[in-house]
């Protein structure tokens, strides 16, 4: 007696063999998707930080004036003087800017574009001799990001970081 496989038994086999391997590459799909969408979240947030530690850093040399502030805020700018040589004369002024999408930072002509992912730059009220800033990134502005469920349809991040400038003295305004 031959023993040979069924039409049955092959039928099945591919069938079990078709699961597995519709499991696998479920897997890898979900894993790539995941592994994609963390590498957005990483590099939004980076940025946003970079950003965040250069404004603070601008911060530190700020100087006041009887008739200028270290810090003037107004809507969505922020005027840093700073005393770069410390003297304690203003020598640099620094402003921070959102257009559109665009910060910006502003050194006497020269404009430099931080980045074009903003969203939302918000400078709060003074407390003591901070202010808190509050800066949104997106991955990518033009991708519907209205809700939750758009950005990760959409697999565009949206990132929010908060720091509080920290102003030597008493000078802000």
């Amino acid at each position: 007696m031959k023993k040979a496989v069924t039409l049955m038994e092959l039928t099945m086999a591919i069938a079990l063999m078709g699961v597995v391997v519709l499991g696998v590459a479920s897997f890898d799909v979900g894993s790539r998707r995941f592994l994609q969408s963390s590498e957005r979240n990483t590099l939004v947030l980076n940025e946003a930080t970079l950003i965040m530690d250069r404004i603070s850093k601008d911060a530190l040399t700020a100087v006041g004036r009887v008739n200028a502030a270290a810090i003037a805020v107004a809507g969505n700018t922020v005027t840093i003087n700073q005393d770069t040589n410390n003297d304690g004369v203003v020598d640099t002024v620094v402003v921070y800017s959102l257009a559109g999408n665009q910060l910006r930072r502003t050194v006497g002509a020269n404009v430099e574009v931080l980045t074009n992912r903003a969203t939302g730059f918000v400078i709060g009220n003074q407390i003591g001799n901070t202010v808190p800033v509050i800066l949104t990134l997106v991955f990518d502005v033009a991708l519907p990001r209205n809700t939750v469920q758009d950005r990760a349809a959409n697999n565009n991040p949206q990132v929010q970081v908060q720091s509080n400038m920290e102003v030597p003295g008493w000078s802000l305004s």
